[in-house]
């Protein structure tokens, strides 16, 4: 017996991550951690002009 695949559609994925936002946090934030990277969203010039109010050098980048 053939086993017929499911396509996704974003409305099931929409549903999904609502419902580990709502229910489950931490598994919410594990997801959230493995597939966005926030260095990527955040350009090095907005850590560089935000930390040089406090007029010392924040190394961030390793």
């Amino acid at each position: 017996m053939k086993i017929k695949a499911k396509q996704l559609s974003l409305s099931d994925i929409y549903d999904d991550v609502q419902s580990f936002f709502e229910e489950d946090k931490p598994k919410f934030i594990k997801l959230f951690d493995s597939f966005i990277d926030l260095s990527e969203l955040i350009p090095p010039s907005f850590y560089a002009h935000y930390y040089s109010h406090f007029g010392r050098h924040r190394d961030f980048f390793s």
